[in-house]
């Protein structure tokens, strides 16, 4: 999967610029953020670096990129038409033993119709330097509609959560769930 760089013409294979990128806070939104960027925290923190102190040059450079690339899709964060408001947020990480730049992208969008209001949310995790989607997960009106992590299907939000912690952001927790899944 590609990302393009345009918010139109996007197709179901970016399902984050299809929907638009929204934060709306509900609590478990903003569990899973919390929980996201705890789990960064402890990666850091296991590396023997503080937040914001003594970034390799690769991780400064990865968030620097992370940063430049959600100002030019998302250049105040939100989208909106007459009909609907989106709002994005994302986190960045290093892979060191990967040696990849990835981005997570996370939208909550609200659109309203004839038909009534339709809440999406969207998370996405993008390999910057290679501008390929690794994973997406799709939710709307709280009825998963596409979980994939590398071409295979997924379960559930909750699945999709800790295998991209385990994964992409190297969280040791994670990782031990998902074994204990797995059997």
């Amino acid at each position: 999967m590609t990302v393009s760089g345009s918010r139109r013409g996007c197709s179901t294979s970016c399902a984050a610029r299809a929907v638009g990128w929204r934060t709306t806070l509900s609590f478990r939104r903003v569990l899973s953020v919390a929980v996201l960027w705890a789990a960064l925290m402890l990666v850091r923190s296991a590396a023997g670096a503080e937040p914001g102190d003594g970034l390799t040059a690769k991780e400064k450079t990865c968030n620097d990129n992370a940063a430049a690339w959600f100002k030019k899709n998302w250049p105040d964060g939100k989208a909106s038409t007459p009909n609907s408001r989106s709002t994005a947020t994302y986190a960045s990480h290093y892979h060191t033993t990967r040696e990849k730049c990835f981005i997570l992208g996370v939208v909550n969008g609200v659109s309203y119709s004839w038909q009534g209001t339709l809440h999406t949310v969207t998370k996405q995790l993008i390999d910057l330097d290679a501008n390929r989607a690794y994973a997406t997960f799709m939710e709307t009106n709280s009825r998963q509609s596409v979980c994939i992590i590398e071409g295979r299907q997924c379960e559930a939000q909750g699945q999709w959560d800790m295998l991209v912690r385990a994964l992409y952001f190297e969280d040791e927790t994670a990782k031990q769930e998902a074994l204990k899944q797995q059997k």
